[in-house]
């Protein structure tokens, strides 16, 4: 559970939220409406903590995650959408590197028993791991999500900075961005006029809306 407790947040002389008390429970999906200037991103900055508020407390349980995509001053070039998403995993895929450069290592006939030996306990411990956090079925896992977002198989190949067809452009191709966060059901919008957008799969709970102050 995440809890907002009597929050208020001020820009100058404008109060942009006054004693908010809102939470947000285990499993809840929650919807943030408001017009431009509600503080709909100020919320959002606190709860991830990338700002804090001039009274009142952020609430969260130890050990917990959160993940912000904020609205603009993302680049993603060079890499394709597979390997976009599959950033989400990156401590998964430190993890698999290391196993790899292990494996190469463990073949050098010059490395002394002691440092073969060592190199095993690690290489056990990380394949452990590895496991333990389902990192064998990690390309499984992206090409579902990627396709339940409407991402094609020939897509998932395509550099990040492009998108599907769009008729807006002349190529048939109209730039986009593709989160680093882990996009869970997170639709991923054409910016194009053509509005193409593909359908998320579960939709908000519950909205919040927010009001100009």
């Amino acid at each position: 559970m995440i809890q907002l407790a009597d929050i208020t947040k001020t820009f100058g002389v404008r109060t942009l939220l006054e004693h908010v008390t809102w939470q947000i429970g285990d499993g809840d999906r929650v919807g943030l409406c408001g017009p431009n200037g509600a503080g709909k991103t100020t919320l959002l900055k606190m709860l991830a903590g990338f700002e804090e508020p001039d009274e009142g407390t952020v609430v969260k349980p130890a050990g917990l995650t959160i993940g912000y995509l904020p609205q603009d001053g993302l680049s993603h070039s060079g890499r394709t959408v597979f390997e976009e998403a599959s950033s989400a995993f990156q401590p998964l895929l430190d993890m698999k590197a290391e196993m790899h450069d292990i494996e190469h290592r463990l073949g050098d006939t010059t490395v002394s028993d002691a440092d073969h030996e060592a190199m095993l306990h690690r290489y056990s411990d990380l394949q452990d791991r590895f496991r333990l956090a389902e990192g064998y079925s990690m390309d499984l896992r992206i090409a579902t999500v990627l396709r339940g977002l409407g991402f094609s198989t020939e897509d998932a190949t395509r550099p990040a900075e492009t998108c599907g067809t769009c008729p807006s452009s002349s190529t048939g191709r109209s730039p986009t961005r593709v989160s680093s966060t882990w996009p869970s059901s997170r639709p991923i919008a054409c910016p194009g006029p053509c509005g193409d957008r593909p359908r998320p799969r579960t939709r908000c709970r519950r909205h919040w809306a927010t009001t100009r102050a």
